[in-house]
């Protein structure tokens, strides 16, 4: 679960800056010679802006409002993550039901019965998929497959938002 490990981190590094406010250390910037550090480098990796500050050491960066503006930061992109995880498992959901609607193979391909889209959302995801296909080379499961995704679904959401 790609999204809700990076959701995770990013508490844990929230926390992280939470600390270093307390303690009043440096942040995006080492001790004294200013080299980016690894809350530089955190940022860095997901294309974020991150505000250093240093006092003391070779030279002085920024101030002390750069703990709150970089915790914003991540808050920020935490919501944004989350809000696009939860518009695309809303569209798969929808997509269930349309195949639902029309009795169509979900999860596997008909007639072959190769892994499809939704079986390959669900991997992805670390979820799996109940795949229904009725005819073709052989039938899979059953009708009830089209709620239980969906299900599976909406319990993922939740754990998203957790």
């Amino acid at each position: 679960m790609y999204v809700r490990q990076e959701i995770d981190i990013c508490k844990e590094t929230i926390a992280a800056i939470e600390n270093y406010k307390n303690n009043y250390w440096a942040i995006g910037a080492t001790y004294p010679t200013g080299e980016p550090d690894s809350f530089h480098n955190f940022f860095t990796e997901r294309g974020l802006p991150i505000q250093a500050f240093m006092q003391g050491g070779d030279y002085d960066i920024g101030d002390a409002s750069a703990y709150d503006v970089n915790i914003e930061i991540l808050q920020n992109y935490m919501a944004q993550i989350y809000n696009q995880e939860i518009e695309a498992c809303n569209t798969i959901v929808n997509q269930i039901n349309e195949y639902k609607n029309n009795y169509w193979a979900i999860g596997a391909t008909y007639p072959t019965g190769e892994p499809d889209s939704f079986h390959n959302f669900f991997i992805e995801h670390s979820l799996v998929i109940q795949p229904f296909m009725q005819g073709g080379d052989y039938d899979i499961g059953d009708a009830s497959a089209y709620d239980i995704n969906i299900e599976i679904l909406q319990n993922y959401m939740q754990n998203l938002a957790g």
